[in-house]
């Protein structure tokens, strides 16, 4: 067979009519034209002498997993290659290519080596590769090169020569695949072994989600190619970002021969995945009984359990895959089996509303009735809640049975339950009941609404509170439903109930930012300016949470933005600028509400966004000519309130504002005492920066080093001294900062201002003419007293010593 010959795109049979490519000089119009198939993902090909077009599928020449009318396809059939499928092939027809294939090489934008390649034309890739050698890296949109294309196509010829040629067998695509990894998804065995002639390394080189070639192949049925790979060398324990191993993609596809031949080879067939789940758990998944008969038959144990004690027959139960929960059951799983959490498989069955499954379970002998031995739920609640593989765990405080099935509308759920004898009136540990669930349900708002419907239709109070004071409206309102809403409100819903914490259902609404809710509501009548316990309004929720479209129709019917909590008296402004919500702000202003409104300790909208700090809310208040200069009640300012926080970004923004650096609250205590308090360094230091005197005193003469020392902050001490704070400066009783430190027993920072040229037998000027060790021994610090008097002692005996 000579090289100038070509290779049939799918069959690997060479050609002496080679496709002339769209950038050859030889090029004319093709008779044929691409279009789309009925079949998503499917181009066909067809031509003036063709009626049936021609399926060009990209799996049309690999293996299929899964089902297709209820029997697997494909299982272990590997392609060869050297197939003589579509030897007879007409001169009017095309290969047939995967469609990815097809679309490049139509496209003007692909590197003729690609196109050649990739349609398996040897004798245009060694043409190109003579004229063109570095081509030979050139790669496509997907960064995939020739070697790629034709080995994912099996070109056994074409992939040789580029390897001939200096093709990189360890290049990966976009998706960090090899052109070993796409040989083996498309079960091409003899491209494999060819590839492996050049390089084995990638054999075992894994993808971006962690999928070596023998993962692909396993998946995808290839037998003969997975025994080709163990051969080449293989790793059978290789595993995923999730841990799995190739025996788990054999198991979770379906692919029983291949889950046989990779035990043959050595696979471990107890194997755990990151949830701890086995192959057979995957098995039971899929719901294959030929792959769980056969890994059953191959050793797999039926009472294996994941990290939350589910065994393989729980996973069926959570899929509904009634086949295969009768077939582990009798094959031995046990059906009054119990997980950590409590659960039954009537319980995963319940959850995922598995109506046929709850009856094959209960068939088994699982009864309803058996509830959760860790929280006392019984199947209906879980079908509340979304399911998760990884966790299974409910949330607290669970809904009852039938309230499950109605948080997600399933009526056929409902209807099974009534049959058992089910009430509208059951509640869970929580109170909640049937209509709460239906009124907050997670389906679709006509849905949960009809089902409301329903059960008021049945008797069901409509305005029953569960164990917290809430209403279904409340529910309703809380999962911002306007329908549900409206309809709950037309069949009798009282939109002024509220709970123990006076919380109503426009509370509810609003602190969520359901709009539509919350308009339904005040068209019915809901107070506006209602306040729960601690005083708080719709607007105050609204505001604070920065639903600003709320806020603004709020104010609309005139809600009360001077309205603020009882204790603290924080109003709207002030929690819109605490929480940073500067469209908040905005409309507030814009709708009167005074940008310097004062709380019950006078400290105004700019105090609570610097104490935050939220920057974007110190310049919308900027902008909204916000006092900097305001006093609290204790006279301190916004600059006090950021620097005891200790964010030098809100404190270099306040200065850049206007606030003053030096201005002192009640007690004569400037922003650089309140830093040094709060032992924050960067705005230690930028302060001084900003021109902060460090000889400052508050109104006993105390400095900021003395208050440094009071609060035992070593750092603070340490960037005091460095800018030039006086260790030995005296307060207006004569106590210096080492009297300061003395009397909370701060050994340390004693050490270290004694250190820094402190003087431990400076007096103050009280009766005794204390020195720090007397502060220190009367508070009862004895280690820093006697600290103190010996180095006291020693400086006297050095000075005497001095003297002589």
């Amino acid at each position: 067979m000579s090289n100038d010959q070509n290779v049939s795109a799918e069959s690997g049979v060479e050609r002496d009519d080679p496709p002339v490519l769209a950038n050859s000089p030889n090029h004319k119009p093709s008779p044929f034209k691409l279009t789309v198939s009925n079949k998503p993902g499917d181009l066909v090909i067809s031509s003036p002498s063709s009626k049936t077009p021609k399926s060009t599928n990209p799996i049309s020449n690999r293996r299929k997993f899964g089902k297709k009318n209820g029997s697997p396809q494909g299982e272990g059939e590997a392609n060869s290659p050297t197939s003589d499928s579509n030897e007879n092939l007409s001169p009017t027809q095309l290969p047939s290519v995967p469609v990815h294939f097809l679309a490049e090489a139509y496209s003007p934008s692909t590197h003729p080596l690609l196109e050649a390649a990739q349609v398996g034309n040897l004798r245009q890739v060694n043409s190109i590769l003579e004229q063109y050698p570095s081509s030979i890296h050139a790669t496509d949109r997907t960064k995939s090169t020739a070697l790629h294309l034709s080995a994912e196509a099996g070109f056994v010829r074409v992939v040789n020569a580029l390897l001939e040629n200096g093709a990189d067998c360890n290049a990966v695509d976009g998706e960090g695949c090899t052109a070993h990894l796409r040989a083996a998804t498309n079960g091409k065995t003899d491209v494999l072994y060819q590839l492996t002639e050049f390089g084995s390394e990638p054999l075992n080189k894994a993808n971006t989600q962690g999928s070596t070639p023998l993962h692909k192949a396993a998946a995808f049925g290839h037998v003969d190619t997975v025994e080709a790979l163990v051969n080449l060398g293989a790793d059978l324990a290789a595993r995923t970002s999730d841990l799995c191993s190739p025996l788990h993609h054999a198991a979770s596809q379906g692919q029983s021969k291949v889950a046989k031949k990779l035990v043959e080879l050595g696979g471990y067939i107890k194997a755990v995945d990151i949830d701890g789940a086995q192959p057979l758990h995957h098995a039971a998944i899929l719901g294959d009984l030929r792959t769980i008969a056969s890994l059953v038959d191959l050793g797999a144990d039926l009472h294996a359990k994941d990290h939350y004690g589910r065994t393989p027959i729980f996973y069926a139960a959570m899929k509904g895959q009634c086949n295969a929960l009768v077939k582990l059951a009798s094959l031995g799983a046990e059906v009054e089996a119990v997980a950590d959490d409590g659960s039954t498989l009537m319980h995963c069955a319940a959850h995922g509303n598995h109506t046929a499954a709850i009856k094959a379970i209960a068939e088994l002998g699982v009864s309803v009735h058996t509830a959760s031995s860790v929280d006392g739920s019984y199947p209906m609640h879980w079908a509340a809640y979304e399911f998760s593989l990884s966790g299974w765990v409910p949330p607290p405080s669970p809904t009852s049975g039938r309230c499950g099935a109605l948080w997600q509308g399933h009526q056929s759920s409902v209807v099974v339950l009534l049959e058992l004898g089910a009430s509208v009136a059951s509640s869970t540990i929580s109170g909640c009941t049937p209509l709460h669930a239906a009124a907050g349900g997670n389906s679709f708002d006509s849905r949960n609404l009809r089902t409301a419907e329903y059960i008021i239709q049945l008797g069901a109070d409509v305005n029953i509170k569960d164990r917290s004071g809430c209403t279904p409206l409340h529910w309703a309102s809380s999962k911002g439903s306007a329908i549900v809403t409206q309809g709950l409100i037309k069949a009798g819903a009282d939109v002024h109930v509220a709970t123990p914490e006076k919380i109503t259902a426009l509370h509810r609404a609003c602190s969520r930012g359901h709009l539509h809710a919350a308009r339904v509501l005040i068209s019915e009548g809901s107070k506006i300016n209602a306040r729960t316990a601690n005083g708080s309004t719709p607007l105050l929720q609204a505001a604070y949470a920065g639903h600003t479209d709320v806020v603004e129709q709020l104010l609309t019917v005139d809600a009360d933005f001077t309205l603020g909590l009882r204790q603290g008296g924080g109003t709207p402004m002030h929690f819109a600028a605490a929480a940073g919500q500067v469209a908040v702000l905005v409309a507030l202003f814009k709708a009167g509400c005074d940008v310097n409104a004062l709380a019950q300790d006078r400290s105004t909208p700019l105090h609570w966004a610097a104490a935050q700090p939220n920057l974007d809310a110190i310049v919308a208040l900027s902008v909204l000519k916000a006092d900097f200069g305001a006093e609290a009640a204790d006279g301190s300012t916004p600059l006090h309130w950021a620097a005891a926080k200790g964010n030098a970004s809100a404190v270099g923004l306040l200065v850049q504002c206007g606030s003053q650096v030096n201005t002192t609250n009640f007690i004569g205590g400037s922003p650089l005492h309140v830093a040094t308090a709060a032992a924050s360094v960067d705005v230690i230091n930028l302060l001084v920066h900003l021109g902060a005197q460090t000889t400052s005193a508050d109104q006993h003469g105390g400095t900021a080093l003395h208050w440094a020392a009071l609060k035992g902050n070593i750092e603070a001490v340490r960037a005091l001294k460095k800018r030039g704070s006086d260790v030995t400066a005296v307060a207006t009783d004569g106590s210096t900062p080492l009297h300061w430190s003395a009397c909370k027993g701060h050994m340390e920072i004693c050490n270290l201002l004694i250190n820094l040229g402190a003087d431990c037998s400076a007096t103050c000027y009280d009766e005794y003419n204390s020195a720090a060790s007397r502060w220190a021994s009367e508070m009862g610090h004895e280690e820093v007293s006697n600290y103190l008097m010996q180095l006291a002692v020693n400086a006297e005996k050095q000075k005497r010593r001095v003297r002589l």
